[in-house]
């Protein structure tokens, strides 16, 4: 499993940047092969969502495979603006993957997003098929919006003795988090 993570341009058009930037990183964990495939310019997915955000240095996004079945993550996107982490490999069953905070330019309690999308396309409403914003938000809300994932001005208030959020409703929205 890989996961590549840039930062966006001054002008955030949306385009990330290419995994050759001074600003890439790349870390490699090893993941079962499967033959499930994600067309290039990606395409939505079914089973798969953010569950959890553990704030701070140490913290990371857990992404969840609610399926019944093995899914590759080729083509997906992780967002919390201006940071964009590429993510690559597969997601077993019922399985998680956690995308550690240094890949996602921090994760600080007081505020910020996750956002999951199909492609590399982040102002675009078809391309995102999940969202979580806490505390004073991040850059993503009104796409989020759009595709009904999220309601406008809705943001989770994380307990700062607790250090994380968690989904206990897939239905979408805050208050699907706790």
């Amino acid at each position: 499993l890989a996961v590549v993570a840039a930062a966006c341009s001054d002008d955030d058009d949306g385009d990330a940047g290419s995994e050759d930037s001074d600003t890439a990183v790349e870390s490699t964990t090893t993941a079962p092969t499967t033959t499930a495939t994600i067309p290039e310019g990606g395409e939505a997915i079914t089973g798969v969502s953010l569950t959890e955000v553990v704030f701070g240095a140490e913290g990371h996004v857990t992404i969840t495979n609610e399926s019944g079945a093995e899914v590759t993550v080729d083509g997906l996107w992780l967002c919390n603006r201006p940071a964009y982490t590429a993510l690559t490999g597969t997601i077993a069953a019922g399985g998680t993957l956690e995308v550690p905070a240094a890949e996602l330019g921090g994760l600080p309690i007081e505020g910020g997003e996750a956002a999951l999308y199909t492609a590399e396309d982040f102002d675009n409403s078809e391309a995102i098929i999940d969202y979580v914003q806490w505390g004073s938000g991040g850059g993503r809300e009104a796409v989020a919006v759009e595709a009904g994932l999220w309601v406008e001005g809705g943001s989770v208030e994380p307990d700062p003795a607790f250090g994380a959020i968690e989904r206990f409703d897939i239905a979408g929205g805050p208050d699907g988090w706790e």
